[in-house]
């Protein structure tokens, strides 16, 4: 650390003579003043925050989540500053640019949805320093770690999990978590309904919450269950009993908590977030229109095309054909379908 001295200009004693007698010393005496030690900022990347500059510190972060760094850098020199994912690529955050003046609060990294999760291997935020505007030098860099984790939606029936986009009144989901930070227990589990806000579950303490594995996969080998089973409390996953939960207001899927539920996850104060976890919809939608053939027809043909329209990309469509043997549009009367097929999409067509 720097000291800074001051030197001050000479004192003279009292009494003291401007005329220097001949081969007497002088009356002056020369006075030193110490400063206080001043540390001179350098190359750093200190903090990571959450959504601004003056966001809360944290170091685990999902899709749409802006990632704000926070640090120091020479003057007269360089810098650019960099994000390398999980699986190697880059993305540049500010390019190349001079340190005078030094700006970090409108630099951040908004994670895609497309970002791949983290596993034993974090991002990281670098921050390179270079003399000019032209060289490949990099005369110092600093780096920090941080994670990207995504939830997975599953519909567990009697202990067999479907791959879901979206659940039914009267269902039970499972979700995976990968990205954590790794090899982590503990970590506190607070379900929320679509409002953002309102908790119908929290397992806040003990050694009953889930940890991570070494690849930052949460509960690995198994999932966290919602709504959490409740007495008698059976099978190893304890997370997922509803004994185990601090906070008790667990609701069923119906038509009043419709909407986009989420998830916080917490291990401390640094590693924390808040996932978008699943969809719960209790409309039905529509009955899908046929928009080829327009009506009833008569052909003679080894196969033929139909097409039409679902209300949403997630809505099945059972397409059937029978012969219409009284012309009422209706399966009846001992009418049998001659074949039929599940489409999916918002524009569908077989055959």
């Amino acid at each position: 650390m720097p000291t800074w001295t001051r030197w001050l200009k000479p004192l003279r004693r009292r009494g003291c003579s401007r005329q220097k007698p001949a081969r007497k010393p002088s009356c002056r005496k020369l006075s030193i003043e110490q400063l206080e030690d001043r540390t001179v900022p350098s190359l750093s990347l200190s903090a990571l925050h959450l959504g601004s500059a003056n966001g809360s510190i944290d170091y685990d972060y999902t899709a749409g989540n802006k990632v704000f760094p926070t640090g120091h850098v020479d003057n007269g020199k360089y810098y650019d500053l960099v994000v390398t994912r999980s699986d190697g690529t880059t993305s540049t955050v500010v390019p190349r640019t001079a340190t005078n003046p030094f700006i970090l609060a409108n630099d951040y990294y908004t994670v895609l949805a497309g970002d791949p999760v983290s596993t034993a291997t974090p991002y990281k935020f670098t921050i390179h320093e270079y003399a000019n505007a032209t060289t490949a030098t990099i005369l110092n860099s600093s780096t920090i770690s941080f994670y990207v984790a995504q939830a997975s939606l599953y519909l567990d029936t009697n202990g067999t999990l479907t791959p879901q986009s979206f659940l039914a009144a009267g269902t039970t989901a499972a979700v995976k978590v990968a990205g954590l930070q790794p090899s982590e227990g503990n970590w506190n589990t607070t379900w929320l309904l679509p409002d953002g806000s309102t908790v119908v579950g929290a397992n806040t303490a003990g050694s009953d919450r889930p940890g991570t594995d070494s690849n930052g996969v949460l509960a690995a080998g198994s999932f966290l269950q919602y709504e959490p089973r409740p007495a008698p409390n059976t099978g190893s996953d304890v997370w997922n009993w509803q004994s185990n939960y601090e906070t008790q207001g667990f609701q069923t899927f119906n038509s009043s908590n419709q909407g986009s539920w989420f998830l916080t996850l917490q291990e401390d104060n640094r590693h924390f977030l808040t996932l978008s976890v699943f969809t719960v919809d209790t409309t039905a939608p529509a009955a899908p229109t046929v928009n080829i053939p327009p009506g009833p027809i008569v052909i003679n043909a080894s196969n033929y095309t139909v097409t039409g329209t679902v209300t949403d990309n997630f809505q099945l469509a059972l397409v059937q054909i029978w012969v219409d043997s009284n012309g009422d549009g209706k399966i009846d009367n001992g009418e049998t379908v001659a074949g039929s097929q599940i489409l999916t999409g918002t524009s569908a067509s077989g055959q």
